[in-house]
């Protein structure tokens, strides 16, 4: 239980914390970590393990969650490369 827990949280926080800055990079870290999240309780519920819970599986949360936003940083780094610079408009 405590694999999905984490990154839900953390999509929970993140989709109230980013009010003051809102930008289309959280959102779509706040889409990943939320269809993570799903696709774990889906996974826990398709095993029978939905309220199973340890120390290593909130240990094994907070490393999903951390790889989670490494896959996220580096979709952002390769869009940041791959867009032109944008170029002013000459009236």
């Amino acid at each position: 239980m405590g694999c999905y827990t984490v990154p839900l949280a953390a999509a929970i926080l993140l989709y109230f914390g980013r009010k003051n800055h809102d930008s289309q990079a959280l959102r779509l870290l706040n889409f990943i970590l939320g269809g993570s999240s799903v696709m774990l309780v889906i996974d826990h519920a398709w095993n029978d393990e939905l309220l199973a819970f340890s120390a290593s599986d909130l240990l094994l949360g907070f490393v999903m969650t951390a790889g989670a936003m490494l896959f996220w940083a580096a979709i952002i780094t390769v869009e940041k490369t791959r867009l032109p610079a944008p170029t002013e408009k000459k009236a």
